[in-house]
């Protein structure tokens, strides 16, 4: 049985939304350490801190979400998708 057929543009807002996830989690988190670091007066170390948390969380989230979708496009053409 195949699957219905997706609307035109339908990848690209995907794309644009993790694109727009990752931006968001960064400025989350280093808006996080600016304010930590205006509260607990530690200067630019949390900022940094946070700023490198919210990259790498951002990051890993995109990977994941490549990785569903890389594999939901081998199962839609017909090939077995690669055991993690």
């Amino acid at each position: 049985m195949s699957e219905p057929a997706r609307p035109p543009g339908t990848d690209l807002m995907q794309f644009a939304a993790v694109g727009l996830q990752l931006a968001l989690t960064v400025a989350l988190f280093t808006y996080l350490g600016y304010k930590l670091d205006e509260w607990l007066s530690t200067g630019p170390w949390l900022l940094i801190t946070m700023a490198f948390v919210g990259v790498t969380g951002g990051m890993i989230s995109v990977i994941r979400r490549v990785n569903s979708w890389s594999a939901a496009a081998k199962r839609r053409d017909g090939e077995t998708p690669d055991e993690p």
